[in-house]
């Protein structure tokens, strides 16, 4: 769940100033869930974890909490308080919300207090990009980039050099979505997290094909 400051005055980076009021939702692809507005918590208060906010969810979107019910077990029981002592000690729970045990959204803490979900979706872009580079070290499969490259355009030489880029900043076609997205596209996972990986100087993506899923 986000908060975000319902202020009028934003900072150089974009951002809104600080505000008394907070507005706190939910935040899927292509929906927003308005859970509440409240007055802005002090730091570290304990209304940080406020059990009433995934109550709101529960009642209004219960689908949103579906894939987070354990099957089999009771939930815990816990004031606020006790949660907010569990969190600094970044410990995980399942709470008891309409009778079902529901774990952590989106993965929870873990031991050393980082976001589990942060955790693997940074592991999960390493591991695309170290695909790429393996791709892109077999000589065949540079030829072949080169190759496409050349006949979209572009005049670059055996020695091009790639960058990540985020997809959006692309302006990519619905063609261009697809190819990158496919099974078959070493691509598929970064394109799924917003990014794609182009030729450097006319920042053409790269659709290479995975020949090992073939």
């Amino acid at each position: 769940m986000h908060h975000f400051h319902l202020g009028t005055e934003a900072s150089k980076g974009g951002f809104v100033n600080r505000s008394d009021y907070l507005l706190f939702a939910i935040v899927a692809p292509k929906d927003v869930y308005f859970v509440d507005v409240r007055d802005h918590p002090p730091r570290g208060s304990v209304e940080w974890v406020s059990q009433e906010l995934l109550r709101i969810v529960h009642s209004n979107w219960p689908r949103l909490l579906e894939s987070h019910v354990l099957r089999g077990v009771d939930g815990d029981e816990l004031a606020d308080e006790e949660l907010h002592a569990l969190r600094h000690k970044n410990l995980n729970y399942a709470l008891d919300i309409g009778g079902r045990a529901i774990a952590p959204v989106f993965g929870g803490l873990a031991a050393d207090g980082s976001s589990v979900l942060c955790t693997l979706w940074a592991r999960r872009l390493l591991s695309g990009l170290r695909h790429h580079e393996d791709a892109l070290r077999n000589r065949m499969v540079r030829a072949s980039v080169e190759r496409d490259l050349r006949a979209r355009g572009s005049d670059v030489g055996p020695d091009f050099e790639v960058e990540l880029v985020f997809l959006e900043d692309l302006d990519p076609t619905p063609a261009l979505q697809a190819a990158l997205s496919t099974e078959t596209c070493v691509s598929r996972h970064l394109c799924q997290m917003g990014l794609a990986v182009v030729e450097r100087t006319t920042r053409l993506p790269l659709a290479i094909r995975d020949t090992s899923a073939a």
